[in-house]
């Protein structure tokens, strides 16, 4: 007798932690394409700043 199982994982929705992280990734290969932007290096700054915010408030992991 076999038994048919079929697993399921329930995916939880992106948080804005994970969104910003994302987000910083892009950033810093922008910053990688083009090293001496200073507009696209402020960018990559200000997402790093937001997330560094964001992650601070969250409690911390135990």
């Amino acid at each position: 007798m076999t038994t048919d199982t079929t697993e399921t994982t329930a995916t939880a929705a992106p948080t804005e932690a994970d969104a910003l992280k994302q987000q910083l990734v892009e950033s810093l290969m922008g910053v990688i394409g083009a090293p001496d932007d200073l507009d696209t290096a402020r960018r990559a700054d200000d997402v790093l700043h937001t997330l560094d915010t964001r992650l601070a408030a969250e409690p911390a992991a135990a």
